[in-house]
């Protein structure tokens, strides 16, 4: 009887030391409820690390925009709690709503926001000791048909690692966003354009799309 007692203590102790610990719950995301009520849905776009290779290439879908914009530098710095220069340093991620269509059988994407870390280099107004913040910005990437889309609420082009910007900013309940769209994001030319214009050569990609 002892060594069937020492074979059942020695049993259940190699089964606790084997068992596996449990995943870590991943935190929820938009709409959590009505995704998890679909069985089946195509590649969460929630899980994308967008890449500049992705943005280059996928098509872009407009939808309506509606913000302000600020015509004068007075007006745009009085409204910026937040205003820096620097760089997009990471690739951005980005939470997507879903709905369901007509026939209640897959999800489609509803409406997003795409964000990136900002590594700021100089701060003009607000806090000096600041080394980056997170920027977020209406827009985000899918697949349909097998191809990258852009589904798009802002007219400022999205989001690249590498791209340096003057940025004014405000700050809400998902990190900061950019004053007045477009007209609040300023491009940091390259060193190639500099030259060219100061050469008086024709300026390549200094046009307002290239700028953002």
């Amino acid at each position: 009887k002892k060594i069937e007692v020492l074979f059942i203590v020695f049993a259940l102790v190699f089964l606790v030391g084997c068992k596996t610990e449990p995943e870590k719950q991943r935190p929820e995301r938009p709409n959590a409820q009505t995704k998890g009520a679909i069985q089946e849905k195509p590649e969460d776009p929630s899980d994308l690390k967008v890449t500049n290779n992705m943005l280059d290439k996928a098509k872009p879908v407009k939808g309506g925009v509606d913000f302000p914009v600020f015509d004068t530098y007075s007006k745009l710095e009085k409204e910026a709690s937040l205003i820096v220069e620097g760089y997009f340093s990471e690739n951005a991620t980005q939470e997507v709503n879903f709905c369901l269509d007509k026939d209640n059988k897959t999800n489609e994407n509803k409406s997003g926001m795409s964000t990136n870390k900002f590594t700021v280099t100089k701060v003009f107004k607000g806090n000096k000791d600041i080394k980056s913040v997170d920027v977020s910005m209406y827009y985000y990437l899918a697949k349909k048909d097998g191809e990258f889309q852009l589904y798009s609420w802002t007219e400022m082009k999205p989001m690249k690692k590498g791209e340096h910007w003057v940025l004014f900013l405000n700050s809400g309940g998902f990190g900061y966003t950019v004053c007045g769209d477009y007209s609040g994001r300023f491009a940091i030319p390259t060193q190639e354009q500099v030259s060219d214009a100061m050469k008086n050569k024709k300026i390549r990609g200094m046009g307002s799309l290239s700028f953002g």
